[in-house]
């Protein structure tokens, strides 16, 4: 076992500028203070999720945010969405506590009478035409997990009698009871879970290592043994697992099973599948070797890194972006990078190439809790243009530029979003006194959040500037 590094630091100062040494801001900061606000009081948690538009199709995008609102009984939790595809709409729903994800929300409610009652899940999209899916919990207290692709969630409930758990299609067409196994405390379950495509089988593999296939569409079960902890389902018709009987491919309904790699597998190490040189590969291994084999078993195994290097991104061409550095010396996974011989990140998180696959860029000394870093940039194998400091969010937009939030060492009015274009190395303002932004699918424009006091922040839309007109030519 490596030994932990521990580093005791007596204080930390940060810089904040309004340029970094090789870019160049631009133009006054914007008055954010002037722009309208989508939410009406402080707000938490936001997301932009997939709603409905006035013909009932679910294609338009709205953000959601979490606030308390003013009721006849109180002050109530509630989600307030707000479509961001015109024409313009809102909708408040009021919710103990909620669960976000991409297509729908689960909005939890207690009995406010009794709060030992069971509770229910109403489950429904932002600006759905429909009457939303209410499910009546079979017991409390609880917890639920939500499938792949939110199309089926379990609800487990937390009492020492308990022997049965429930699964439930979101859409409310069919659910059903399961056994707990007979290994596992139901206060304290020690359970893992696993989701196929779709949702449709929930796996489970208890404290033997014992996985069943249960589907969530119908009352089919399948028993596929003693199984390792390394474990990857792949779409709704096999799974991958290894451990110490090698890396093996196995249908979910058992009636399948092949050999990719016979030697044992490190149940600690990681597994993944990945598209490169036009073939699906499985890369599998720790951070003293990763291998792959095809997906498809037609060639064997080979070595693809050795020495402790492990990737940090796979390229479409089958190169490795990769670190020389230990994963767990530094915070966050931060060390050093390098492309083929050229080490190009120090002590670094976030390393990715550029989409016409010329530049690097990444968060330089960001071994920090927080994860902020100097953003940096740099042609393969040249120097590294200084791009903005104290960062945390960053990314690629289409036109070639980039959109970063800076000076977010900590939250703050000195937080702030700009976009970058490395060829005029200019920065222009985007907003001011912003934590952090999320951008509009379809859009030009990004929803920022900005800082109103100690916790609470305000959700503004703001344009991405356009990019500035190239000099005119030396007579």
């Amino acid at each position: 076992m490596r030994p932990l590094l521990l580093i005791a630091l007596a204080g930390c100062s940060y810089t904040f500028d309004n340029t970094a040494p090789d870019v160049r801001l631009v133009g006054a900061p914007p008055d954010t203070d002037s722009l309208p606000r989508l939410n009406k009081g402080p707000a938490g948690n936001d997301n932009i999720v997939l709603g409905f538009d006035d013909n009932g199709s679910q294609n338009a995008y709205w953000v959601s945010f979490t606030e308390n609102i003013d009721t006849p009984d109180g002050m109530r939790g509630a989600v307030r969405a707000v479509r961001l595809s015109p024409p313009e709409k809102e909708e408040v729903i009021l919710a103990d506590d909620v669960t976000t994800t991409w297509t729908r929300f689960f909005l939890i409610n207690r009995n406010r009478l009794d709060a030992m009652a069971p509770p229910t899940v109403t489950i429904r999209a932002a600006g759905q035409p429909t009457d939303p899916v209410i499910v009546q919990l079979p017991g409390a207290p609880g917890f639920f997990e939500i499938g792949y692709l939110e199309e089926a969630f379990l609800y487990w409930v937390a009492r020492p009698t308990q022997r049965t758990f429930f699964t439930f299609r979101s859409d409310g067409s069919f659910m059903r009871q399961l056994k707990v196994p007979a290994d596992i405390d139901p206060v304290d379950p020690k359970l893992d879970f696993y989701w196929s495509d779709h949702s449709k089988y929930l796996l489970t593999r208890d404290l033997d290592g014992h996985v069943l296939v249960h589907s969530t569409v119908d009352f089919t079960d399948f028993d596929l043994g003693i199984r390792p902890k390394l474990l990857g389902v792949i779409g709704s018709v096999q799974l991958l697992a290894c451990g110490d009987d090698g890396l093996r491919l196995v249908n979910l309904d058992g009636s399948r099973e092949q050999i990719l790699d016979s030697m044992v597998c490190d149940e600690r190490g990681d597994l993944a599948l990945r598209f490169v040189e036009h073939k699906t590969w499985v890369y599998y291994g720790n951070d003293q070797q990763l291998l792959r084999v095809p997906l498809d078993g037609s060639s064997p195994p080979e070595i693809v890194l050795n020495d402790g290097r492990r990737p940090l991104q796979f390229l479409a061409d089958g190169r490795i972006i990769v670190s020389k550095t230990p994963r767990d010396l530094y915070v966050l996974g931060a060390g050093d990078g390098w492309l083929g011989d050229w080490n190009f990140m120090e002590r670094g998180i976030d390393a990715s190439m550029s989409r016409d696959q010329k530049r690097l860029r990444w968060l330089e000394h960001a071994a920090r809790p927080n994860g902020a870093g100097e953003l940096l940039s740099a042609e393969i194998g040249q120097p590294p243009l200084h791009l903005t400091l104290n960062t945390r969010q960053w990314q690629e937009l289409a036109d070639g530029r980039i959109l970063a939030d800076a000076d977010h060492a900590f939250r703050g009015t000195q937080n702030r979003v700009v976009v970058i274009d490395e060829k005029s190395r200019t920065a222009q303002w985007v907003a001011s006194a912003a934590a952090q932004y999320s951008t509009i699918p379809g859009s030009s424009d990004i929803l920022v959040d900005v800082v109103t006091g100690p916790t609470g922040y305000d959700i503004i839309r703001v344009a991405i500037p356009p990019p500035l007109p190239s000099p005119s030519p030396s007579p």
